[in-house]
């Protein structure tokens, strides 16, 4: 017998639509709607100075779903051109003043705790090389203690700041 009241012990969740689209949550209720049942995770994606989308955690809030943010390195999606935030400029405290911004916007938002992917999935793909400044593959214990590092003083940085509403997920790929 479960507890109706509980927090469900599976969490399943989806990324739907196209980052940044204007009509995104239209179109995740739409999908909720075509599987037939509410999903309890909404996956949004989002570029290193757009975190936190504020306005989509709190319609996740208001619609009884958890967001989980997929926090990307890259400076602009729609450019990959103008590059990403590096490991190397993180670890030496380049983006601290940005960083102590979103943690405290994150902080306001309040509960419940959201789930963060940050630099999710790092492999071989071009936006880790701008990340690590060569491919991945080609030195993985450097890459992993670039990765690790900067991901280190991220959730440090948030910490001190007092942005304990996030739940942090290491998800290399």
């Amino acid at each position: 017998c479960a507890n109706a009241s509980a927090e469900p012990r599976v969490l399943i969740g989806a990324h739907v639509g196209s980052q940044h689209d204007p009509r995104s949550k239209e179109k995740f209720e739409a999908f909720e709607k075509m599987i037939g049942r509410k999903l309890t995770i909404d996956n949004d994606h989002e570029d290193w100075a757009l975190f936190p989308d504020t306005d989509r955690v709190k319609w996740n809030t208001a619609n009884g779903r958890r967001s989980m943010l997929s926090w990307r390195i890259v400076l602009q999606r729609s450019d990959p051109a103008k590059g990403c935030a590096t490991a190397d400029a993180i670890n030496a405290g380049t983006y601290d003043e940005q960083l102590r911004k979103q943690a405290e916007q994150v902080k306001a938002l309040g509960g419940p705790p959201i789930l963060v992917r940050y630099n999710y999935e790092m492999t071989n793909n071009q936006e880790n090389t701008c990340f690590t400044g060569f491919k991945v593959k080609t030195n993985l214990q450097l890459a992993g203690t670039k990765y690790i590092a900067a991901w280190k003083h991220i959730v440090d940085l948030f910490r001190k700041v007092g942005a304990t509403n996030i739940e942090w997920a290491f998800a290399p790929g």
